[in-house]
Protein backbone atom coordinates (compact mmCIF):
# COMPACT_ATOMS: atom_id res chain seq x y z
CA UNK A 1 0.00 0.00 0.00
CA UNK A 2 1.61 3.30 -0.89
CA UNK A 3 1.43 6.57 0.65
CA UNK A 4 -1.21 7.60 -1.25
CA UNK A 5 -3.44 4.36 -0.49
CA UNK A 6 -2.85 5.36 2.66
CA UNK A 7 -4.05 9.04 3.29
CA UNK A 8 -7.12 8.47 1.24
CA UNK A 9 -8.24 5.40 4.02
CA UNK A 10 -7.36 7.78 6.42
CA UNK A 11 -9.49 10.74 4.81
CA UNK A 12 -12.03 7.86 4.69
CA UNK A 13 -11.72 7.07 8.40
CA UNK A 14 -12.10 10.80 8.98
CA UNK A 15 -15.53 11.23 7.26
CA UNK A 16 -17.02 8.17 8.96
CA UNK A 17 -16.35 9.26 12.24
CA UNK A 18 -16.94 12.68 11.77
CA UNK A 19 -20.48 11.30 9.86
CA UNK A 20 -21.01 9.65 13.28
CA UNK A 21 -20.14 12.65 15.01
CA UNK A 22 -22.91 14.69 13.08
CA UNK A 23 -25.49 11.57 13.40
CA UNK A 24 -24.86 12.37 17.52
CA UNK A 25 -24.85 16.13 17.34
CA UNK A 26 -28.40 15.20 15.40
CA UNK A 27 -29.99 13.48 18.42
CA UNK A 28 -30.74 16.48 20.18
CA UNK A 29 -32.59 16.98 23.31
CA UNK A 30 -36.10 17.77 20.83
CA UNK A 31 -35.49 13.64 19.60
CA UNK A 32 -35.07 12.30 22.52
CA UNK A 33 -38.40 13.93 24.26
CA UNK A 34 -40.16 12.25 21.13
CA UNK A 35 -38.03 9.06 20.96
CA UNK A 36 -39.62 8.99 24.71
CA UNK A 37 -42.61 10.76 24.23
CA UNK A 38 -44.85 7.29 25.66
CA UNK A 39 -42.91 7.46 28.64
CA UNK A 40 -43.20 11.23 29.03
CA UNK A 41 -46.56 11.03 28.52
CA UNK A 42 -47.11 8.30 31.10
CA UNK A 43 -44.90 10.28 33.44
CA UNK A 44 -47.79 13.10 32.89
CA UNK A 45 -50.60 11.33 34.07
CA UNK A 46 -49.06 10.32 36.94
CA UNK A 47 -48.63 13.91 38.11
CA UNK A 48 -52.29 15.49 37.10
CA UNK A 49 -53.82 11.72 39.10
CA UNK A 50 -51.89 12.92 42.34
CA UNK A 51 -52.81 16.56 41.58
CA UNK A 52 -56.33 15.36 41.48
CA UNK A 53 -56.76 12.58 43.57
CA UNK A 54 -54.21 13.35 46.79
CA UNK A 55 -56.52 15.49 48.99
CA UNK A 56 -54.45 15.66 51.87
CA UNK A 57 -51.75 16.65 50.02
CA UNK A 58 -52.36 17.99 46.77
CA UNK A 59 -52.06 22.74 46.06
CA UNK A 60 -55.33 22.20 44.10
CA UNK A 61 -56.99 21.26 47.47
CA UNK A 62 -58.35 23.67 49.36
CA UNK A 63 -56.47 23.55 53.27
CA UNK A 64 -57.44 19.65 53.27
CA UNK A 65 -55.77 17.32 55.72
CA UNK A 66 -55.82 13.97 56.75
CA UNK A 67 -55.30 12.42 60.06
CA UNK A 68 -52.93 10.18 58.74
CA UNK A 69 -51.17 11.73 56.42
CA UNK A 70 -50.69 14.61 58.94
CA UNK A 71 -49.16 12.60 61.65
CA UNK A 72 -46.60 11.33 59.12
CA UNK A 73 -45.74 14.64 58.00
CA UNK A 74 -45.69 16.00 61.49
CA UNK A 75 -43.06 13.30 62.53
CA UNK A 76 -41.04 14.43 59.40
CA UNK A 77 -41.20 18.34 61.22
CA UNK A 78 -40.33 16.61 64.00
CA UNK A 79 -37.16 14.66 63.41
CA UNK A 80 -35.95 18.12 61.69
CA UNK A 81 -36.27 19.38 64.91
CA UNK A 82 -34.32 17.11 66.76
CA UNK A 83 -36.98 14.40 67.87
CA UNK A 84 -35.79 10.55 67.84
CA UNK A 85 -39.18 8.96 66.10
CA UNK A 86 -39.96 6.12 68.69
CA UNK A 87 -38.80 7.53 71.34
CA UNK A 88 -40.22 10.42 71.56
CA UNK A 89 -43.52 9.55 69.09
CA UNK A 90 -44.82 5.62 69.25
CA UNK A 91 -46.38 4.31 66.12
CA UNK A 92 -45.29 0.87 64.48
CA UNK A 93 -44.43 2.30 61.12
CA UNK A 94 -40.65 1.89 60.59
CA UNK A 95 -38.02 4.69 60.58
CA UNK A 96 -37.55 4.65 56.61
CA UNK A 97 -40.81 5.87 55.69
CA UNK A 98 -40.14 8.91 58.56
CA UNK A 99 -37.20 9.34 57.18
CA UNK A 100 -39.15 10.11 53.47
CA UNK A 101 -41.36 12.47 55.44
CA UNK A 102 -38.91 14.25 56.86
CA UNK A 103 -37.01 14.91 53.40
CA UNK A 104 -40.13 16.04 52.05
CA UNK A 105 -40.46 18.35 54.66
CA UNK A 106 -36.82 19.85 54.61
CA UNK A 107 -37.48 20.81 50.61
CA UNK A 108 -40.59 22.46 52.01
CA UNK A 109 -43.02 22.51 55.30
CA UNK A 110 -46.22 21.80 55.69
CA UNK A 111 -48.10 20.24 52.24
CA UNK A 112 -45.66 21.11 49.30
CA UNK A 113 -42.95 19.09 50.09
CA UNK A 114 -44.63 16.45 50.36
CA UNK A 115 -46.21 16.62 47.57
CA UNK A 116 -43.37 17.12 45.51
CA UNK A 117 -42.37 13.21 47.02
CA UNK A 118 -45.47 11.69 46.07
CA UNK A 119 -44.67 13.09 42.42
CA UNK A 120 -41.09 11.32 42.02
CA UNK A 121 -43.41 8.57 43.44
CA UNK A 122 -45.57 8.34 40.92
CA UNK A 123 -42.63 9.36 38.12
CA UNK A 124 -40.73 6.01 38.98
CA UNK A 125 -44.22 4.14 39.15
CA UNK A 126 -45.41 4.99 35.88
CA UNK A 127 -42.09 4.81 33.98
CA UNK A 128 -41.27 1.05 35.37
CA UNK A 129 -45.20 0.08 34.15
CA UNK A 130 -44.54 1.74 30.47
CA UNK A 131 -41.45 -0.21 30.11
CA UNK A 132 -43.38 -3.49 31.44
CA UNK A 133 -46.17 -2.72 28.75
CA UNK A 134 -43.38 -2.36 26.09
CA UNK A 135 -41.96 -5.28 27.00
CA UNK A 136 -45.06 -7.23 25.77
CA UNK A 137 -44.96 -4.45 22.56
CA UNK A 138 -48.72 -3.33 23.64
CA UNK A 139 -50.07 -1.34 20.87
CA UNK A 140 -50.79 2.31 22.73
CA UNK A 141 -54.43 1.89 22.76
CA UNK A 142 -53.64 -1.15 25.06
CA UNK A 143 -51.46 0.91 27.18
CA UNK A 144 -53.64 4.05 27.68
CA UNK A 145 -56.15 0.92 28.62
CA UNK A 146 -53.35 -0.39 31.54
CA UNK A 147 -53.32 2.93 32.62
CA UNK A 148 -56.83 3.37 32.85
CA UNK A 149 -57.34 0.24 35.20
CA UNK A 150 -54.39 1.46 36.75
CA UNK A 151 -55.87 4.41 37.56
CA UNK A 152 -59.25 3.59 38.41
CA UNK A 153 -57.77 1.30 41.21
CA UNK A 154 -55.63 3.52 42.77
CA UNK A 155 -58.57 6.15 43.09
CA UNK A 156 -60.21 3.73 44.69
CA UNK A 157 -57.34 3.24 46.79
CA UNK A 158 -55.72 6.38 47.70
CA UNK A 159 -57.63 7.93 50.28
CA UNK A 160 -55.91 10.77 50.50
CA UNK A 161 -52.40 10.32 49.73
CA UNK A 162 -49.15 10.08 51.78
CA UNK A 163 -48.97 6.76 52.46
CA UNK A 164 -46.03 4.25 52.53
CA UNK A 165 -47.55 2.33 49.84
CA UNK A 166 -47.36 5.05 47.28
CA UNK A 167 -43.35 5.45 48.98
CA UNK A 168 -42.74 1.83 47.92
CA UNK A 169 -44.56 1.31 44.48
CA UNK A 170 -42.08 2.66 42.17
CA UNK A 171 -39.33 0.19 43.83
CA UNK A 172 -41.75 -2.58 43.81
CA UNK A 173 -42.88 -2.13 39.84
CA UNK A 174 -39.13 -1.50 39.47
CA UNK A 175 -38.57 -5.50 41.00
CA UNK A 176 -41.01 -6.48 39.09
CA UNK A 177 -40.14 -4.93 35.58
CA UNK A 178 -35.96 -6.11 36.14
CA UNK A 179 -37.33 -9.81 36.93
CA UNK A 180 -40.20 -10.09 33.76
CA UNK A 181 -36.69 -8.80 32.04
CA UNK A 182 -34.47 -11.47 32.97
CA UNK A 183 -37.06 -14.24 32.75
CA UNK A 184 -38.26 -13.29 29.37
CA UNK A 185 -34.43 -13.61 28.03
CA UNK A 186 -33.90 -9.41 27.28
CA UNK A 187 -31.37 -9.37 30.22
CA UNK A 188 -28.92 -11.81 31.87
CA UNK A 189 -27.62 -9.43 34.13
CA UNK A 190 -28.31 -10.42 38.05
CA UNK A 191 -27.30 -7.40 39.74
CA UNK A 192 -30.82 -6.73 39.24
CA UNK A 193 -30.70 -8.60 43.24
CA UNK A 194 -29.14 -5.53 44.71
CA UNK A 195 -32.14 -3.32 43.63
CA UNK A 196 -34.35 -6.36 45.03
CA UNK A 197 -32.15 -5.78 48.44
CA UNK A 198 -32.52 -2.20 48.40
CA UNK A 199 -36.40 -2.89 48.03
CA UNK A 200 -36.55 -5.15 50.82
CA UNK A 201 -34.70 -2.90 52.91
CA UNK A 202 -36.84 -0.29 52.56
CA UNK A 203 -39.80 -2.04 53.20
CA UNK A 204 -38.37 -3.79 55.83
CA UNK A 205 -37.67 -0.74 57.77
CA UNK A 206 -40.89 1.03 56.73
CA UNK A 207 -43.69 -1.58 56.38
CA UNK A 208 -42.88 -5.32 55.91
CA UNK A 209 -46.32 -6.20 54.04
CA UNK A 210 -45.82 -3.67 51.38
CA UNK A 211 -42.43 -6.08 49.47
CA UNK A 212 -45.65 -8.60 48.57
CA UNK A 213 -44.61 -7.49 44.66
CA UNK A 214 -41.23 -7.48 45.10
CA UNK A 215 -40.89 -10.85 47.13
CA UNK A 216 -43.37 -11.94 44.54
CA UNK A 217 -40.69 -11.33 41.62
CA UNK A 218 -38.24 -12.60 43.40
CA UNK A 219 -39.60 -15.94 44.45
CA UNK A 220 -40.23 -17.02 40.41
CA UNK A 221 -36.58 -15.67 39.65
CA UNK A 222 -35.12 -18.04 42.16
CA UNK A 223 -37.43 -20.89 41.27
CA UNK A 224 -36.40 -20.38 37.40
CA UNK A 225 -32.73 -20.56 38.45
CA UNK A 226 -33.43 -23.38 40.34
CA UNK A 227 -34.89 -24.81 37.42
CA UNK A 228 -31.87 -24.33 35.64
CA UNK A 229 -29.60 -25.46 38.01
CA UNK A 230 -27.93 -22.77 37.87
CA UNK A 231 -26.58 -22.74 41.53
CA UNK A 232 -23.61 -20.34 41.16
CA UNK A 233 -26.09 -17.56 40.63
CA UNK A 234 -28.34 -18.43 43.22
CA UNK A 235 -25.28 -18.09 45.69
CA UNK A 236 -24.17 -15.15 43.98
CA UNK A 237 -27.32 -13.16 43.99
CA UNK A 238 -27.99 -13.97 47.37
CA UNK A 239 -25.23 -12.30 48.11
CA UNK A 240 -26.23 -8.98 46.48
CA UNK A 241 -29.58 -8.83 48.06
CA UNK A 242 -27.99 -9.09 51.20
CA UNK A 243 -25.75 -6.03 49.99
CA UNK A 244 -28.67 -4.05 49.14
CA UNK A 245 -30.60 -4.65 52.07
CA UNK A 246 -28.05 -4.04 54.76
CA UNK A 247 -27.24 -0.69 52.65
CA UNK A 248 -30.49 0.41 53.97
CA UNK A 249 -30.50 -1.19 56.93
CA UNK A 250 -26.92 -0.63 59.02
CA UNK A 251 -27.63 3.21 58.51
CA UNK A 252 -30.68 3.27 60.71
CA UNK A 253 -29.97 0.93 62.99
CA UNK A 254 -26.43 2.92 63.77
CA UNK A 255 -28.55 5.95 63.72
CA UNK A 256 -31.08 4.69 67.06
CA UNK A 257 -28.17 2.94 68.52
CA UNK A 258 -26.13 6.58 68.54
CA UNK A 259 -29.81 8.50 69.57
CA UNK A 260 -29.93 5.48 72.35
CA UNK A 261 -33.39 4.61 70.73
CA UNK A 262 -32.60 1.71 69.26
CA UNK A 263 -34.63 -0.74 72.10
CA UNK A 264 -37.67 1.72 71.57
CA UNK A 265 -37.38 1.37 67.84
CA UNK A 266 -37.56 -2.36 67.75
CA UNK A 267 -40.51 -2.27 70.21
CA UNK A 268 -42.47 -0.17 67.77
CA UNK A 269 -41.31 -1.67 64.53
CA UNK A 270 -40.86 -5.08 64.98
CA UNK A 271 -42.39 -6.43 68.33
CA UNK A 272 -45.82 -4.08 68.33
CA UNK A 273 -46.17 -4.23 64.61
CA UNK A 274 -46.59 -8.04 64.68
CA UNK A 275 -49.14 -8.06 67.52
CA UNK A 276 -51.02 -5.65 65.53
CA UNK A 277 -50.67 -7.67 62.45
CA UNK A 278 -52.10 -10.88 63.93
CA UNK A 279 -54.47 -9.66 66.47
CA UNK A 280 -57.64 -9.35 63.51
CA UNK A 281 -59.22 -6.56 65.62
CA UNK A 282 -61.46 -6.37 63.13
CA UNK A 283 -62.50 -9.41 61.67
CA UNK A 284 -62.30 -10.58 57.79
CA UNK A 285 -65.72 -9.45 56.17
CA UNK A 286 -67.08 -8.88 52.75
CA UNK A 287 -65.37 -5.57 52.54
CA UNK A 288 -61.94 -7.05 53.22
CA UNK A 289 -62.51 -9.10 50.32
CA UNK A 290 -64.07 -7.23 47.97
CA UNK A 291 -60.69 -5.26 48.33
CA UNK A 292 -58.90 -8.05 47.43
CA UNK A 293 -61.10 -8.70 44.06
CA UNK A 294 -57.88 -8.99 42.07
CA UNK A 295 -56.24 -12.16 43.95
CA UNK A 296 -59.34 -13.96 42.95
CA UNK A 297 -59.67 -12.66 39.56
CA UNK A 298 -55.46 -13.68 39.68
CA UNK A 299 -56.28 -17.45 40.72
CA UNK A 300 -59.21 -18.17 38.18
CA UNK A 301 -57.16 -16.32 34.89
CA UNK A 302 -53.84 -18.22 36.22
CA UNK A 303 -55.88 -21.95 36.23
CA UNK A 304 -56.87 -21.08 32.42
CA UNK A 305 -52.99 -20.38 31.58
CA UNK A 306 -51.77 -23.04 33.54
CA UNK A 307 -50.54 -25.07 30.69
CA UNK A 308 -48.68 -21.77 28.82
CA UNK A 309 -45.02 -22.09 28.56
CA UNK A 310 -42.81 -19.37 29.57
CA UNK A 311 -43.06 -17.50 33.31
CA UNK A 312 -46.22 -15.33 32.90
CA UNK A 313 -48.08 -18.06 34.68
CA UNK A 314 -45.86 -18.23 37.45
CA UNK A 315 -45.12 -14.19 38.05
CA UNK A 316 -49.34 -14.12 38.33
CA UNK A 317 -49.72 -16.61 40.74
CA UNK A 318 -47.00 -15.43 42.82
CA UNK A 319 -48.10 -12.17 42.24
CA UNK A 320 -51.56 -12.99 43.43
CA UNK A 321 -50.78 -15.31 46.38
CA UNK A 322 -48.42 -13.05 48.23
CA UNK A 323 -50.12 -10.04 47.65
CA UNK A 324 -53.48 -11.89 49.62
CA UNK A 325 -51.52 -13.93 52.31
CA UNK A 326 -49.40 -10.10 53.09
CA UNK A 327 -52.81 -8.20 52.66
CA UNK A 328 -54.76 -10.28 55.37
CA UNK A 329 -52.10 -9.06 57.70
CA UNK A 330 -53.31 -5.84 59.27
CA UNK A 331 -56.66 -3.96 58.71
CA UNK A 332 -58.56 -2.92 55.58
CA UNK A 333 -57.66 0.49 55.43
CA UNK A 334 -58.14 1.81 51.44
CA UNK A 335 -54.75 2.60 51.60
CA UNK A 336 -53.31 -0.22 52.63
CA UNK A 337 -54.45 -1.62 48.88
CA UNK A 338 -52.31 0.56 46.96
CA UNK A 339 -50.36 -2.60 47.09
CA UNK A 340 -52.89 -4.44 44.99
CA UNK A 341 -52.26 -1.76 42.21
CA UNK A 342 -49.02 -3.81 40.64
CA UNK A 343 -51.13 -7.38 40.22
CA UNK A 344 -53.80 -5.57 38.55
CA UNK A 345 -51.84 -3.83 35.90
CA UNK A 346 -49.91 -7.41 34.87
CA UNK A 347 -53.68 -8.86 34.49
CA UNK A 348 -54.49 -6.57 32.39
CA UNK A 349 -51.08 -6.40 30.61
CA UNK A 350 -51.92 -9.98 29.75
CA UNK A 351 -55.21 -9.67 28.55
CA UNK A 352 -53.43 -7.35 26.46
CA UNK A 353 -51.23 -9.32 25.34
CA UNK A 354 -53.55 -12.16 24.61
CA UNK A 355 -55.65 -9.88 22.59
CA UNK A 356 -52.51 -9.19 20.56
CA UNK A 357 -51.38 -12.59 20.16
CA UNK A 358 -55.05 -13.27 18.01
CA UNK A 359 -53.34 -11.20 15.57
CA UNK A 360 -50.40 -14.01 14.79
CA UNK A 361 -50.62 -15.16 11.46
CA UNK A 362 -49.25 -18.94 12.87
CA UNK A 363 -51.92 -20.02 14.65
CA UNK A 364 -54.46 -23.29 15.37
CA UNK A 365 -58.18 -22.97 15.67
CA UNK A 366 -57.67 -24.77 18.94
CA UNK A 367 -55.17 -21.89 20.00
CA UNK A 368 -57.41 -19.24 18.83
CA UNK A 369 -60.17 -20.67 21.00
CA UNK A 370 -57.60 -20.44 23.98
CA UNK A 371 -56.50 -16.85 23.51
CA UNK A 372 -60.19 -16.10 23.46
CA UNK A 373 -61.08 -18.10 26.57
CA UNK A 374 -58.10 -16.48 28.41
CA UNK A 375 -59.35 -13.10 26.85
CA UNK A 376 -62.94 -13.60 28.23
CA UNK A 377 -61.41 -14.69 31.67
CA UNK A 378 -59.21 -11.32 32.19
CA UNK A 379 -62.00 -9.13 30.94
CA UNK A 380 -64.38 -10.64 33.06
CA UNK A 381 -61.62 -10.42 35.73
CA UNK A 382 -61.10 -6.72 35.29
CA UNK A 383 -64.49 -6.01 34.75
CA UNK A 384 -65.50 -7.16 38.74
CA UNK A 385 -62.60 -5.81 40.15
CA UNK A 386 -63.64 -2.27 38.64
CA UNK A 387 -67.30 -2.94 39.74
CA UNK A 388 -66.29 -3.57 42.90
CA UNK A 389 -64.34 -0.26 43.28
CA UNK A 390 -67.09 1.64 41.68
CA UNK A 391 -68.84 3.16 44.47
CA UNK A 392 -65.07 3.89 46.30
CA UNK A 393 -63.92 5.81 43.16
CA UNK A 394 -67.37 7.50 42.66
CA UNK A 395 -67.31 9.23 46.48
CA UNK A 396 -63.76 9.94 45.90
CA UNK A 397 -64.37 12.18 42.81
CA UNK A 398 -67.31 13.43 44.61
CA UNK A 399 -65.32 14.50 47.69
CA UNK A 400 -62.57 15.45 46.21
CA UNK A 401 -64.73 18.38 43.94
CA UNK A 402 -66.25 19.22 46.90
CA UNK A 403 -63.30 19.62 48.67
CA UNK A 404 -61.30 21.49 45.56
CA UNK A 405 -64.54 23.95 44.15
CA UNK A 406 -66.19 24.21 47.58
CA UNK A 407 -63.29 24.32 50.26
CA UNK A 408 -65.16 22.13 51.78
CA UNK A 409 -62.16 21.75 54.58
CA UNK A 410 -61.55 25.48 55.32
CA UNK A 411 -63.82 25.33 58.10
CA UNK A 412 -62.31 22.14 59.40
CA UNK A 413 -58.83 24.46 59.14
CA UNK A 414 -60.34 27.34 60.68
CA UNK A 415 -61.49 25.54 63.56
CA UNK A 416 -58.20 24.08 64.61
CA UNK A 417 -56.48 27.65 64.37
CA UNK A 418 -59.55 29.12 66.32
CA UNK A 419 -58.82 26.82 69.09
CA UNK A 420 -54.88 27.00 69.38
CA UNK A 421 -55.31 30.93 69.33
CA UNK A 422 -57.18 30.75 72.28
CA UNK A 423 -54.20 29.16 74.25
CA UNK A 424 -51.69 31.93 75.82
CA UNK A 425 -48.43 32.53 73.78
CA UNK A 426 -46.35 32.31 76.76
CA UNK A 427 -48.12 28.52 77.73
CA UNK A 428 -47.31 27.87 73.94
CA UNK A 429 -43.59 27.36 74.33
CA UNK A 430 -44.06 24.35 77.00
CA UNK A 431 -46.43 22.62 74.47
CA UNK A 432 -50.03 21.20 74.18
CA UNK A 433 -50.59 17.73 74.96
CA UNK A 434 -53.05 15.89 73.34
CA UNK A 435 -55.20 12.61 73.88
CA UNK A 436 -56.60 11.07 70.78
CA UNK A 437 -56.89 14.31 69.25
CA UNK A 438 -56.49 14.34 65.43
CA UNK A 439 -53.06 15.24 63.87
CA UNK A 440 -54.84 17.58 61.85
CA UNK A 441 -54.69 20.26 64.68
CA UNK A 442 -51.15 20.20 65.08
CA UNK A 443 -50.27 20.17 60.99
CA UNK A 444 -52.80 23.46 60.47
CA UNK A 445 -51.09 24.86 63.30
CA UNK A 446 -47.26 23.45 62.56
CA UNK A 447 -46.69 22.70 66.30
CA UNK A 448 -45.62 19.19 68.19
CA UNK A 449 -48.04 16.95 70.28
CA UNK A 450 -45.93 16.71 73.72
CA UNK A 451 -48.08 13.22 74.02
CA UNK A 452 -45.84 10.16 73.21
CA UNK A 453 -48.45 8.55 71.55
CA UNK A 454 -50.58 11.27 69.57
CA UNK A 455 -52.33 8.47 67.48
CA UNK A 456 -54.15 5.15 68.23
CA UNK A 457 -53.48 5.54 71.91
CA UNK A 458 -56.18 3.50 73.22
CA UNK A 459 -55.05 0.88 70.97
CA UNK A 460 -51.88 0.83 71.39
CA UNK A 461 -52.08 0.81 75.27
CA UNK A 462 -53.97 -2.42 74.55
CA UNK A 463 -50.86 -3.42 72.79
CA UNK A 464 -47.96 -2.46 74.59
CA UNK A 465 -48.84 -2.50 78.66
CA UNK A 466 -46.79 0.35 79.71
CA UNK A 467 -47.97 2.93 77.90
CA UNK A 468 -50.87 3.78 80.07
CA UNK A 469 -49.00 3.50 83.28
CA UNK A 470 -46.75 6.30 81.43
CA UNK A 471 -48.94 8.70 79.84
CA UNK A 472 -51.06 8.14 83.28
CA UNK A 473 -47.73 9.72 84.94
CA UNK A 474 -47.38 12.52 82.68
CA UNK A 475 -51.57 13.56 83.65
CA UNK A 476 -51.16 13.03 87.59
CA UNK A 477 -47.61 13.72 88.30
CA UNK A 478 -46.54 16.35 85.63
CA UNK A 479 -49.56 17.57 84.38
CA UNK A 480 -49.21 19.90 81.28
CA UNK A 481 -51.31 22.96 81.26
CA UNK A 482 -53.50 22.32 78.39
CA UNK A 483 -54.95 19.25 76.72
CA UNK A 484 -56.27 18.59 73.94
CA UNK A 485 -58.92 15.91 72.91
CA UNK A 486 -61.07 14.45 70.29
CA UNK A 487 -64.86 14.26 71.99
CA UNK A 488 -64.01 12.54 75.33
CA UNK A 489 -66.80 10.73 76.12
CA UNK A 490 -65.89 8.46 73.17
CA UNK A 491 -62.29 7.63 73.96
CA UNK A 492 -61.79 4.17 74.31
CA UNK A 493 -59.80 3.72 77.61
CA UNK A 494 -62.06 4.95 80.49
CA UNK A 495 -58.70 5.37 83.18
CA UNK A 496 -57.24 7.76 81.46
CA UNK A 497 -61.09 9.37 80.42
CA UNK A 498 -61.37 9.66 84.56
CA UNK A 499 -57.87 11.12 84.91
CA UNK A 500 -58.51 13.53 82.38
CA UNK A 501 -62.06 14.47 84.44
CA UNK A 502 -60.23 14.98 87.62
CA UNK A 503 -57.50 16.81 86.35
CA UNK A 504 -58.61 18.89 84.09
CA UNK A 505 -61.78 21.42 83.02
CA UNK A 506 -63.11 21.62 79.62
CA UNK A 507 -63.28 25.42 78.48
CA UNK A 508 -63.69 24.98 74.85
CA UNK A 509 -64.63 22.38 72.12
CA UNK A 510 -65.67 23.02 68.94
CA UNK A 511 -66.45 20.13 65.60
CA UNK A 512 -62.71 19.51 65.51
CA UNK A 513 -61.94 18.89 69.03
CA UNK A 514 -61.97 19.84 72.75
CA UNK A 515 -59.59 22.32 74.98
CA UNK A 516 -59.14 21.19 78.58
CA UNK A 517 -56.99 23.77 81.03
CA UNK A 518 -55.54 22.35 84.10
CA UNK A 519 -57.15 22.54 87.31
Amino acid sequence: MDREDILLEEQQIDEIAEGEASEKRKDSFVDRVKRNQGMLLAMLSGFIFILTFSSWTSPIMKKAYGCDSSFFSMVGRAILEGKVMYRDFFDIKGPVFFFWEAFGQLIHRDRLGVFSLQIICIFGATAFLYKICNMYELTAQKIVFTFAVFYFIYAATIWGGNSVEEFCMPLNLGCIYFALRYLKGKSEDLTISYFFGITFGVCFLSKITVCAPMAAALLVVLGALIARKDYASIGKCAIDFLLGAVTIIIPVFVYYALRGALGDMIQCVFITAYARGTDYYEPFSIKWELYLTCCYAGIVLWFFKRRERGYEKWMLLSLTVVTFVALHLGTPFDYYFITTLPLVAYISILMCSDIQKLYEKERTPYMLRRHIRKIIIAAAGIAVICCANTERVKGRIEDNYDVAINGSEVHYYNLCKELYDLIPETDKVDGVYCIESDMIFFEVNQTLPTNKYPVNMPYFCELYEPAEGEILDVIENHTPKWVVTSCLEDLENETIMLAIYNNYTKVYDNPANELWRRN
